[in-house]
């Protein structure tokens, strides 16, 4: 039964990138997965914060008070988003540094 389900996840020979997605056996691991979770979050919601600050601004119309909350808004969401692209490049970099390499890490030293 389970030699079936194995077959599925190799495609003509070749290992599904998945396939171990439950083998979570180290710490290393389940910190890089935690951290890829949270950064998927963060960009996601930086990006949906940027939507909403920009359909703001749009209806607005010129008043000086809901431009005002419109550019809070979107300066707030930049800000989140770069801090999360600096958290993603310092992983990066620091998973390089200590030479950690793993199918969840998305890094090679």
């Amino acid at each position: 039964m389970f030699e079936a389900l194995h077959g599925s996840l190799t495609v003509n020979g070749i290992r599904n990138e998945y396939q171990n997605i439950g083998n979570v056996t180290s710490l290393s691991n389940i910190f890089s997965v935690v951290i890829n979770i949270l950064l998927s979050v963060t960009f996601a919601v930086s990006f949906i914060g940027m939507a909403y600050a920009l359909f703001q601004f749009v209806i607005s119309r010129g008043d000086k008070d809901l431009v005002g909350k419109a550019k809070n808004a979107l300066t707030w969401s930049v800000a989140a988003l770069l801090i999360s692209f600096f958290v993603l490049v310092f992983k990066n970099a620091l998973y390089s540094l200590i030479g950690v390499t793993n199918e969840f890490t998305n890094t090679t030293p």
